[in-house]
């Protein structure tokens, strides 16, 4: 079946050299709804391309033949790189306290707290190092099917996982104080409230529309006692000034701010076409150690 399907964002560096993949280092983000990965350049530490894919909900290909499309589309993806790591969204996951950590009970974990079918799904770990925690979760057969068949020697974690780690070590030597993270997705939201240098909350919704967005929010606010003129509510992800849904967040929290580019690496002069909040955890999952 013939797949049109072009990237909403593509970079690369004119210093990119595909005799030197075995210096760089690729990280793709998947989900059902798209593919996003960029490369860097582990000798210079500089990202020197990225690309970002929405997958088509309404075309007959599945999940397997889209991405199929996007790696023959995209020469990059077959080079051997010096290593990779698979970032997986799904909204089935649960942290336990490392102490507490049981794998052989992962299942029962994450059962607790989340309706999972058993017999569509796989159970992942991650052990989060800064966290002292574990992240339990379940990821539909379809997507482990796609990363073993495409990207079987990458390095696996859940979306959440890097995301916490990452700004755990970024402002380990600079403690964030009653700081509220929201990263904003296609059709989900995660929350991660740090105080200090711990995290106090981490939840994800799905949103429909910039009502959801603005009440789910303000909701965690309120459940966490927290008083938006006090509490700074830092944006990344897929979420602009220039939209309609933050005008509308800011009719009701108007201490916002947007997390900007880790100053840890270096950009190609092309990243500077995107906002520095934009693909902040798929910039930042090489800081961690998963």
């Amino acid at each position: 079946m013939s797949i049109s399907l072009e990237p909403n964002i593509s970079i690369t560096d004119q210093s990119l050299s595909r005799g030197a993949c075995f210096n760089y280092i690729l990280t793709v983000q998947l989900s059902f709804h798209g593919l996003s990965f960029c490369i860097l350049d582990a000798e210079r530490h500089k990202y020197i391309s990225l690309a970002s894919y929405t997958f088509q909900r309404n075309i007959k290909a599945g999940l397997i033949d889209q991405i199929e499309h996007v790696i023959e589309s995209n020469d990059l993806l077959k080079e051997k790189f010096k290593s990779s790591r698979v970032i997986v969204e799904s909204p089935d996951f649960t942290f336990i306290p490392e102490p507490l950590f049981e794998k052989e009970k992962a299942s029962l974990y994450l059962e607790f707290n989340n309706n999972v079918e058993s017999d569509n799904t796989q159970i992942f770990s991650d052990k989060l190092i800064n966290l002292e925690a574990y992240n339990v979760y379940a990821v539909p057969n379809m997507l482990v099917d796609a990363w073993q068949t495409y990207f079987p020697e990458a390095a696996v974690s859940h979306f959440l996982s890097s995301l916490i780690e990452s700004l755990l070590i970024r402002y380990k030597n600079i403690p964030v104080e009653n700081r509220l993270f929201a990263y904003v997705r296609s059709h989900y939201f995660d929350i991660v409230f740090i105080d200090g240098n711990r995290l106090k909350y981490c939840n994800s919704f799905m949103y429909r529309s910039k009502e959801d967005l603005a009440y789910f929010l303000i909701f965690v606010f309120e459940q966490l006692q927290l008083n938006p003129e006090n509490v700074c509510l830092k944006l990344m992800g897929e979420i602009v000034k220039a939209s309609v849904s933050f005008d509308f967040l800011y009719r009701y929290i108007r201490n916002i701010d947007f997390e900007g580019r880790n100053e840890h690496f270096k950009y190609s002069y092309q990243f500077d076409e995107l906002p520095g909040h934009s693909f902040y955890n798929l910039l930042n999952a090489n800081l961690c150690e998963l």
